[in-house]
């Protein structure tokens, strides 16, 4: 059974010319198999306000203890509803857990051929850079 889980951010924003802003949050209790979980991380205090390619979404890291990596279907939720896929269906058949995962274009591991566990930086199968178009990183959202 396919179990589907969305970051429902309201952005987590890193600066490449800047110090990093960092936002992190926990959320839910267990990943049922039945039905799609949501963990929000609520940000705020970024200046400026809007994230774009000068201030914007640089990496997401993502720990996931589950039995089967390949199970887990997860993306990246946006104020906007810009959503981006990180990892769908990889970790193999008997593969388990994220740990420390780190997603960034610029990895030179895709997650499609890493092997699980999954620990370290990977290509993710979306492309993050989608969510620094010009929207606000703090606004609520509306996530799917």
């Amino acid at each position: 059974m396919k179990l589907r889980l969305f970051l429902g951010l309201s952005l987590i924003a890193l600066t490449r010319f800047a110090s990093a802003q960092t936002f992190s949050g926990t959320g839910g209790s267990i990943i049922t198999l039945s039905d799609t979980s949501r963990f929000n991380i609520n940000v705020s205090g970024l200046s400026p306000a809007s994230v774009d390619y000068t201030f914007g979404l640089e990496s997401v890291t993502i720990n996931i203890n589950h039995s089967r990596a390949r199970d887990i279907d997860c993306f990246l939720a946006a104020p906007d509803g810009t959503l981006i896929m990180l990892t769908t269906d990889n970790g193999g058949t008997s593969g388990s857990n994220f740990t420390n995962t780190i997603f960034r274009n610029d990895a030179a591991t895709s997650i499609t051929s890493g092997s699980a566990p999954f620990t370290g930086t990977y290509r993710p199968e979306g492309t993050l850079y989608n969510v620094n178009n010009g929207q606000n990183g703090t606004a609520p959202g509306s996530y799917v």
